[in-house]
């Protein structure tokens, strides 16, 4: 991967996303309980819980494409429960999906050029053109700069959307399972570039994984969801051993068979059969 001097960021004050007590429901079906939840520029924090335990219906809430039902959420002291999505984004929230969402006919220029045409400088022309290529110099895109999205490996394709999604200057970048169908390379890729943004530029970062190699690696602080509600948050050590996470991920009596000695699996402790759940899905 190219490796980019780091930029200074333009905006060097400390800002806070938060969310507090939120509660989302559908037909009756409470998807999110009480949650509260904060990331602060230059951290990342890692989103994990089984299927169905409300971890896209958050990163919904925060980016504006839910309302929650009741709650509080805000960039530092800026209301945003009520927003509609393009205000959040010029506020500085950028997001990626779980199903990538880019514009498959254009060229990967084209897709990331409009995110850098949302950026705080609104730039046209060859200045829109240039920023679109510097952020894609940084995550070693300028090689198929003209090539057609629709042409390229799912893995290429997630990092086009990353692209897309950094090229607006936000303060605050969401994820959305961006190492899903990764290959072991393409995860420890991923793992380096996540780090390397959230230092670079300064922002926060939320990331939803089922990895949890990479969380484990990247994650300054984990926040484990389950039914709903947040169940144990902490570092990396302090989940791999938390009761009511391996209880989630692997079963009751999974957990109390094992030791907290014990490590659980670390690959993908979602392997475990379950019923599909929309809770956690996209909106179509």
């Amino acid at each position: 991967m190219t490796t980019v001097a780091p930029s200074a960021p333009a905006d060097q004050a400390l800002h806070t996303l938060e969310a507090v007590d939120v509660e989302v429901s559908f037909a009756g079906l409470r998807a999110l309980r009480g949650v509260d939840l904060h990331v602060r520029t230059g951290e990342i924090v890692g989103l994990i819980g089984p299927n169905g335990s409300g971890k896209t219906t958050l990163l919904n809430v925060l980016s504006g494409v839910y309302r929650a039902t009741s709650g509080t959420v805000r960039l530092d002291t800026t209301e945003m429960t009520k927003m509609a999505t393009h205000r959040i984004a010029q506020l500085g929230i950028a997001r990626t999906f779980q199903n990538i969402r880019l514009f498959s006919n254009m060229t990967v220029l084209q897709n990331v050029a409009v995110g850098a045409a949302l950026s705080g400088g609104r730039p046209r022309g060859a200045a829109l053109h240039d920023a679109a290529m510097a952020t894609m110099t940084e995550l070693d895109l300028t090689g198929i700069a003209y090539r057609r999205a629709v042409t390229l490996p799912y893995g290429v394709r997630r990092r086009i959307e990353i692209a897309r999604a950094l090229a607006t200057e936000p303060r605050f970048l969401l994820l959305d399972e961006p190492a899903a169908g990764a290959n072991e390379v393409e995860s420890a890729e991923l793992t380096e570039l996540i780090g390397n943004i959230a230092q670079r530029h300064r922002l926060g970062i939320l990331v939803i994984e089922h990895d949890l190699r990479l969380i484990m690696r990247v994650a300054d602080r984990i926040v484990a969801l389950n039914e709903g509600a947040i169940i144990a948050q902490g570092d990396a050590e302090a989940i791999s051993a938390n009761t009511a996470v391996r209880e989630a991920y692997l079963g009751k009596r999974w957990a109390e068979k094992h030791s907290s000695a014990t490590p659980p699996p670390t690959t993908d402790l979602d392997d475990r059969p379950t019923a599909p759940s929309d809770t956690d899905k996209e909106t179509p």
